[in-house]
């Protein structure tokens, strides 16, 4: 990712409505399907500038890794428990620690193998842990903010699912999400060729009503697998 994007995301990410209606999303995810009844192990694979991160507090101890220097200074600002500077590809923790692994936007980038990251969440997941995985969606829908945060590659949930599956996950959700937002994302990276970032400071008002569009879609994301969106989200466990 250039490192222009880090301060862009770190001011915007407790309230642009993208990185609220799916921090919030990805939190009920959670809830409704792993049903932790005690405190656990939470590891955020890819913490990036840790607004994520440090929402997964309300499970008790996180730990964040990241590759980036500068998004770990960004991290650091936040009280998240632990922080390391690692690659997802070989995690420097030992075999059964964590009960919960999440990863967001990580294995669509270029200097990540996604085989190789999702057999290390394995090898350090509790049996019977879970990983939440979120990706990009669709290759057709790369444009100029791909070129910004450096992806690799987009998936579609067949993808993603036999990625999952192939590391020996069981998975319980898996649906694309950010419904609303296709056919103006389409629209826009097809108008928007050059590389520039999809992270902008939008009206207020504007800003509220997408995050709510995206809050009503969440309640429907919850029930049933949506047929297309922008991002890819798996739940899935370690049996």
């Amino acid at each position: 990712m250039e490192k222009s994007e880090y301060p862009r995301i770190f001011v915007s990410e407790g309230t642009h409505f993208w990185y609220r209606a799916n921090r919030e999303f990805s939190l009920e995810l959670i809830d409704r399907f792993c049903q932790f009844k005690k405190k656990i192990e939470v590891l955020d694979a890819g913490c990036g500038t840790g607004g994520t991160t440090v929402a997964l507090k309300k499970y008790d101890h996180v730990t964040g890794i990241d590759a980036h220097s500068l998004a770990l200074k960004f991290s650091k600002k936040y009280p998240i428990d632990h922080l390391v500077k690692a690659n997802v590809n070989k995690l420097p923790f030992l075999d059964n620690k964590f009960d919960l692994v999440t990863s967001f936007d990580v294995l669509y980038h270029k200097d990540v193998n996604p085989t190789q990251a999702l057999k290390e969440m394995y090898r350090l997941l509790k049996q019977e842990g879970w990983i939440l995985i979120r990706v990009p969606a669709f290759e057709f829908l790369r444009g100029g903010h791909d070129l910004v945060v450096q992806t690799g590659r987009r998936f579609s949930a067949s993808q993603l699912a036999e990625l999952i599956k192939v590391a020996r996950f069981k998975i319980h959700y898996l649906s694309y999400f950010n419904l609303i937002l296709f056919l103006p994302s389409l629209i826009w990276r097809n108008i928007k060729s050059k590389s520039s970032s999809d992270i902008v400071k939008l009206w207020s008002p504007l800003n509220f009503l997408l995050y709510i569009m995206l809050k009503i879609e969440s309640k429907f994301a919850l029930n049933i697998n949506l047929p297309f969106g922008t991002s890819v989200y798996c739940l899935a466990q370690k049996i």
